[in-house]
């Protein structure tokens, strides 16, 4: 087994190893850290391990960033992503590649390196729960396991409010449908929002072939809730949701999901993935839960020299002022902050 080795993301060594990874992410392909790079000036690489004949058994898409607190550099596999194991070919590859990722951050002089899913090695931290949703036995099936009371009644609902879906790749979805409902959402939960290059780097990325959409649930007319997948041949995750508070009424998301789930299953999919939820979070919880997926516990690996501390949370007075003030505060907010928060 060779050292571990940098690449660029778009190098065809790095794009032919993920390709033929059937259990790759969406967070793996060069276009998702080409996204999370551009609007905050992250500079992304892939290292990677070799065997003896020069074919990559392991491989793993990084960022390096700087925290406001930390005097060094670290890199993130990455930034405002859910999850993102190593890709490996055998547990002896993926180990090689984490021995040699923990003596890269020594020998650079890294504060850390962190590993977005859970590992035998380094520290482990808590970072809330997912929701996976198997796919393979078919819709019907899987419709099946969907609560009575909590996801098929709201679609009956919504089907009599006339609540219509449809898909979209283009630009203009993502920068005006989606954004404005976005940060309408994130300013009632007190939460900055990410700066609009964020989301044209997006747009960019889903015009791309195969590799996600945005839906958008309407009623009369108006964009009742919209969300943004992602996709790879074998799994779809959910990344973005946001929807009118005078709508939600009409139950919009439920007919969103059902559609995302129909979609993923006619690709082709064995997996959906319900993204990443915060623990306190119990009525989003329950929500995904009741569409059958399976909750698990999520926990990131930090190779460093000490346990990690905590990032500071949004404090309170933030948050009760973003919700009070004008869209602009959270979206001036996002672009100051949200870098340090990937």
């Amino acid at each position: 087994m060779k050292p571990v080795e940098l690449l660029e993301l778009e190098s065809r060594r790095w794009l032919d190893f993920v390709s033929g990874r059937p259990d790759a992410l969406p967070f793996h392909r060069a276009g998702w850290a080409r996204t999370v790079a551009e609007p905050y000036g992250f500079r992304t690489f892939a290292a990677v391990v070799e065997d003896d004949f020069g074919e990559i058994v392991a491989g793993i898409p990084l960022a390096e960033a700087r925290k406001p607190w930390s005097r060094r550099p670290s890199w993130t596999a990455l930034p405002f992503t859910d999850r993102c194991p190593p890709l490996a070919t055998d547990a002896v590859s993926e180990r090689a590649l984490l021995t040699g990722l923990d003596d890269l951050r020594r020998t650079l002089g890294l504060s850390a390196v962190e590993i977005r899913s859970r590992q035998q090695v380094g520290f482990s931290r808590d970072a809330g729960v997912i929701h996976r949703l198997d796919l393979r036995l078919g819709l019907e099936r899987v419709r099946s396991g969907f609560s009575r009371s909590q996801v098929e009644r709201q679609l009956r609902r919504a089907e009599r409010e006339g609540v219509l879906v449809h898909s979209s790749t283009a630009a203009r979805d993502v920068l005006e449908t989606f954004y404005r409902l976005h940060v309408e959402t994130r300013r009632r939960q007190g939460v900055p929002v990410q700066p609009r290059s964020f989301f044209r780097a997006l747009a960019a990325h889903l015009a791309e072939p195969d590799v996600g959409e945005v839906l958008i649930a309407e009623v009369d007319g108006r964009a009742a809730a919209a969300a943004v997948f992602l996709a790879s041949p074998g799994t779809v995750v959910y990344k973005f949701g946001a929807s009118d508070p005078s709508l939600l009424d009409v139950r919009p998301n439920h007919p969103l999901f059902l559609r995302a789930i129909e979609r993923a299953i006619g690709r082709g999919a064995t997996e959906f993935d319900f993204g990443k939820t915060d623990t306190h979070n119990a009525g989003l919880r329950r929500f995904k839960s009741s569409w059958g997926a399976s909750e698990e516990p999520l926990t990131f690996t930090v190779l460093a020299e000490k346990a990690p501390k905590r990032a500071p949370a949004t404090p309170g007075l933030a948050a009760r002022v973003i919700r009070h003030s004008p869209p602009w505060v959270a979206r001036a907010a996002g672009a100051l902050l949200y870098r340090y928060a990937a």
